[in-house]
């Protein structure tokens, strides 16, 4: 088992968080250890610590150590990764009628490249909406947030995808609860709305071999309007 070196970026913090958190990794995003090092600084938004972790990790986790707050954000960090053989070359000597030759034959390069494919996901609260989003990857729970948020996830063909939206407690002029979202893959692009509160429960997406080496964009919504958006 080699150590590979992770950076960590954080692209989101609400009021109270940080500066300072304790970063862990998993084998199997279940069970989770402290990475090197065990805290790192991120002061604000867009800062970046690099932390050191096994290449068998599946998952790395966040959580904030701020008195005031102290949840955590887990991410995968399942990597695209290549490997290169190359075959020592092979030389021939043949003596014949007193003439030497000697020839080199170099081995071919074999290359394999195992591609992951990349889920970029955001949620957004708006008109003062009191919202909730649940990101489900292969039916399980892998993000619930009940504000503004966005993170980043790898999958692979085979898993699946899908979310809920939750819109509550929308009232005049802008009762209308509106929940939706978009996505590039059609399958997870879904809309209720209703006077008050409403939610959806998108279908699920099933991850292809067409999807390897592209980006899977999936935004979802909890906003209060004065019509249905």
């Amino acid at each position: 088992m080699a150590d590979v070196y992770f950076v960590v970026t954080l692209t989101n913090a609400e009021a109270g968080s940080g500066p300072s958190y304790d970063a862990f990794y998993s084998n199997d995003c279940v069970t989770y250890s402290p990475a090197t090092p065990a805290t790192v600084f991120l002061p604000s938004v867009g800062s970046q610590s690099t932390i050191t972790i096994p290449n068998t990790a599946q998952c790395v986790r966040l959580t904030n150590i701020n008195s005031n707050c102290n949840n955590s954000v887990t991410s995968s960090v399942t990597p695209t990764t290549t490997t290169t053989t190359t075959a020592a070359p092979v030389t021939t000597t043949t003596t014949a009628g007193g003439t030497t030759t000697t020839t080199t034959t170099i081995a071919p390069t074999t290359t394999t490249t195992t591609q992951t494919v990349r889920l970029n996901w955001n949620y957004t609260e708006g008109g003062g909406a009191r919202g909730e989003m649940v990101l489900y990857i292969n039916g399980n729970v892998v993000e619930n947030r009940f504000n503004t948020s966005s993170g980043t996830y790898f999958v692979l063909p085979g898993d699946t995808i899908n979310c809920e939206v939750i819109t509550n407690d929308c009232g005049s002029p802008s009762g209308k609860a509106n929940s939706y979202t978009i996505s590039n893959r059609v399958v997870l692009t879904d809309a209720a709305c209703s006077d008050g509160n409403s939610s959806i429960f998108t279908p699920v997406y099933n991850v292809v071999s067409g999807d390897l080496g592209t980006t899977i964009t999936l935004s979802m919504y909890s906003i209060c309007d004065t019509a249905c958006v």
